[in-house]
């Protein structure tokens, strides 16, 4: 017999039945629905009928067997089958959250379904129930930065989530921190952004939350993120295939060999795991890879394990979970798509299915008739409809898109090399040609710095970078270098101009021209490995000669590179650091926006997303399901806090000895208690002390070094939240007097709460931040020295941290 678990499971909310009051109201395609379902129907069938061939030479480890059988039991075919590998399938060592998150899917599916049956639910109870066996920090915390990496850790916190609930507990740690952890995206972006390895292993739980969650604000909160996903995907790509920048990619190895490593994510646009999905969910790009007619020589299908980055070959099941979805994108999303879309691109002729294919096929019109054909027929249909409705606004206006990102990646000392920090995204893109770079002038971590893609064939594309020469194999992930900077259609690079998938120029006047389809880019050598792109199309040309006519030759001088471009802004980039100024002023950095372009804004840290579009607009806003911040510890009567008393979402390692300062309060003051944020505690503690003395322009050990003004001891092993130690009598604050509140720890299982941005009101100096001691011992254990070293090599960063001093006001 099937059980009922305690806690809430319905059926999806209904896309449009909570819009944001700020929302234009927008009809629902009751046509595009139907749409999804069709594609959804014929797609699981295509799994069926092609895995189920495969399925005798599949490896027992297959990551496609979870798709086959999955999809078996939706559709209801061979139960028997699918319930044999459900009652004895494995999870690998590695990477099993990955692995394990379908096994999820498919016992929330059909939990309270005879399809599958009481010894397979047990068998996944059973992996789910013991979730996590390893890195356990992930399974009850939301990390910003990332604990790990974001995919894994909306997967961790996902099986956490289930786990809790099949264990008896609530699961209500899990559901504030994912709640969390969707609003930091919403406010700040993804860290793996743009990745076509990461992007669908993150949709995945995402899915499951949408579909699943027990809370209704979580899973509002999640289909709210899908939306932003989706629309992120339909704004930034040439009709669903994503060019430019993308975190967390794989590279070449240091030949730039195509083969030596499997880059197909890198150099091809039409490899990449998100496909499926796009084109489920809003028609766009191809649900499924051709792998006969590869341009990466070598390239075939996946075959054991889960394809994760470290296989970056695609399975073709990659839309499995939006495909057992009932979730139907917001119009207004669905309105994006279609105004962004190109139109149709037919495949080239030698990339269609062979005879051999179609005959093969069986039953099926999926099989008989090319997903691209079959909905190339379809969709002019569906556009006559949704023009009627007016859903339909197709624009020929070029978007032009600049974005921030979250950069960094803790603890790698080639960091250090990137001076344009966050990140800064670039975007130029037609219907039938697409640029787009992050501002760089040094290293990122597995990162394409930019591309342009062309919609014709999105297997063609340029990009310039730099391959560093003897990087060992463990390291190649390393090995590529960023010099560029973009203003919108006029590039600048340095290093090489990688031609992949076989792009070829022409040369026209001074310049070499790519032309694919109607898309068109005009490339100009300058020397030194310089390489400048400009990019347009046939729609506004009707020619490369007359686009090239309209464009002005850059001038280097030094180290200075001058140019038009073709809307008349004259830019200037310092080639020393690869700074831009703009008709004379230079482009302040970083972006304030999240998203900047007209159909889409969103302020930096607001949680707030708008886009619109000529059929409406819709607000998606972080703050409809964000939970509180953690409470403050009681503040006694007669007292008051002096400091940073606001949570923060940032977290570091506690592996240092740090102090921030401030002026005194301009009357004595009686110091009763010190509080510090450890959101995260795996059995450490923090040291904490107060220092008068010192300067703050130049730190504590400076002029007259601080003294102590005592030593609070250290804070209880393990306790997370604010910690606060008291002073039994309380001690004298001197008045007008540099104060340093300190901490120290070491050992790497505590990390303390900081913030990345100032944010609000602080009693600490705002112009300097925090000092980074070299010389105080970090053992929390040792006492502190009573008085700050006067050899202290240390420097102050502009991070704050959530902490502050309690003071008594003396009469």
């Amino acid at each position: 017999m099937k059980h009922s678990l305690t806690f809430f499971i319905a059926l999806l909310l209904a896309p449009l039945a909570a819009l944001h009051a700020a929302d234009k109201p927008v009809a629902a395609s009751d046509d595009w629905a139907q749409e999804i379902s069709t594609r959804r129907s014929e797609y699981l069938h295509w799994i069926v009928e092609n895995f189920g061939k495969l399925e005798p030479t599949m490896d027992p480890r297959d990551g496609r067997r979870w798709g086959l059988n999955h999809a078996r039991l939706v559709l209801n075919r061979d139960v028997a089958k699918a319930n044999e590998y459900f009652e004895s399938f494995t999870p690998p060592g590695g990477d099993n959250d990955i692995y394990l998150i379908r096994f999820l899917r498919t016992l929330l599916d059909f939990r309270d379904s005879p399809r599958l049956s009481d010894a397979a639910e047990k068998h996944i109870i059973r992996f789910v129930e013991t979730w996590p066996t390893s890195k356990k920090h992930l399974a009850d915390r939301a990390h910003w930065p990332p604990g790990f990496t974001e995919n894994h850790d909306l997967m961790y916190l996902t099986l956490a989530l289930f786990g809790e609930q099949y264990r008896g507990g609530d699961g209500s740690v899990q559901i504030r921190e994912i709640k969390k952890f969707i609003a930091h995206r919403m406010e700040r972006g993804f860290v793996e952004w743009n990745s076509k390895c990461y992007q669908y292993h993150f949709s995945n739980p995402l899915i499951i939350l949408v579909d699943h969650a027990p809370d209704l604000a979580l899973r509002k909160a999640a289909q709210d993120l899908l939306n932003i996903m989706l629309a992120e995907r339909a704004l930034l790509s040439v009709n669903g295939y994503l060019g430019g920048p993308s975190l967390r990619c794989r590279t070449a190895d240091v030949n730039h060999s195509l083969t030596a490593r499997k880059v197909a994510y890198l150099t091809d646009a039409r490899y990449d795991g998100f496909l499926p999905t796009v084109w489920l969910a809003l028609e766009m790009g191809e649900p499924r890879f051709n792998f006969e007619t590869a341009r990466v020589p070598g390239l075939e299908p996946a075959g054991i394990y889960i394809a994760s980055g470290n296989e970056p070959r695609l399975k073709q099941d990659e839309g499995m979970f939006f495909a057992c979805s009932q979730f139907v994108p917001h119009p207004v999303v669905q309105a994006l798509a279609l105004s962004r879309s190109g139109g149709f691109q037919p495949p080239p002729v030698g990339q269609r299915p062979t005879n051999r294919e179609r005959t093969a096929a069986g039953s099926h019109r999926y099989e008989r008739v090319p997903l691209a054909d079959e909905a190339r027929t379809r969709r002019s249909g569906f556009r006559q409809k949704s023009q009627r409705q007016g859903l339909l606004a197709k624009s020929t206006t070029p978007l032009i898109y600049q974005g921030r990102r979250y950069l960094g990646w803790p603890g790698d000392e080639l960091w250090k090399t990137q001076k344009w920090m966050p990140a800064a995204l670039h975007y130029y893109n037609t219907p039938h040609v697409s640029m787009g770079s992050v501002h760089s002038d040094g290293w990122i971590h597995q990162c394409r710095y930019n591309s342009v893609i062309f919609g014709a064939d999105p297997s063609q594309a340029l990009r310039v970078e730099t391959i560093v020469p003897g990087v060992p194999p463990h390291k190649r992930r390393r090995e590529a270098r960023g010099r560029v900077v973009q203003h919108e259609n006029w590039l600048l690079g340095q290093g090489t101009l990688f031609e992949d998938g076989g792009a070829k120029a022409e040369r026209v006047g001074e310049w070499n021209v790519y032309q694919v389809g109607k898309g068109l880019c005009a490339h100009f050598a300058l020397g030194d490995d310089y390489h400048v792109l400009q990019v347009s199309d046939l729609d506004t040309f009707s020619s490369p000669e007359e686009f090239v006519a309209a464009l002005t030759i850059p001038e280097r001088s030094n180290e200075k590179v001058n140019a038009v471009t073709m809307s008349g802004d004259r830019v200037s980039v310092d080639l020393t650091n690869m700074s831009i100024a703009i008709n004379g002023e230079p482009r302040a950095h970083p972006p304030k926006m999240l998203h900047d372009c007209g159909p889409m804004k969103s302020v930096y840290g607001s949680g707030k997303i708008t886009i619109t579009t000529q059929s409406g607009s819709v607000t998606f806003d972080s703050a409809a399901f964000r939970p509180e911040p953690v409470g403050l510890p009681k503040l006694p009567s007669g007292t008051t806090r002096w400091g940073k008393p606001d949570s923060a979402d940032f977290t570091t390692k506690a592996n240092h000895a740090r102090a921030l300062g401030g002026m005194s309060p301009d009357h004595e003051t009686l110091l009763k208690a010190v509080s510090i944020l450890l959101p995260v505690n795996d059995g450490g503690s923090v040291r904490l002390a107060v220092y008068a003395g010192g300067q703050l322009e130049g730190g504590p050990h400076a002029g007259s070094p601080a003294k102590l003004l005592t030593d609070f001891g250290q804070t209880p092993k393990g306790q997370t939240g604010w910690n606060t130690l008291e002073h039994a009598k309380g001690i004298r604050i001197p008045a007008n007097t540099p104060i340093w509140l300190a901490w120290k720890s070491s050992g790497g299982n505590v990390e303390v709460a900081y913030f990345e941005e100032r944010s609000g009101s602080s009693d600490f100096q705002t112009d300097r931040g925090r000092w980074d001691s070299k010389a105080i011992k970090l053992n929390p254990a040792e006492s502190w020295p009573r008085a700050w070293p006067a050899n202290d090599a240390g420097e102050f960063d502009s991070y704050e941290f959530s902490c502050f001093l309690t003071l008594e006001e003396l009469q």
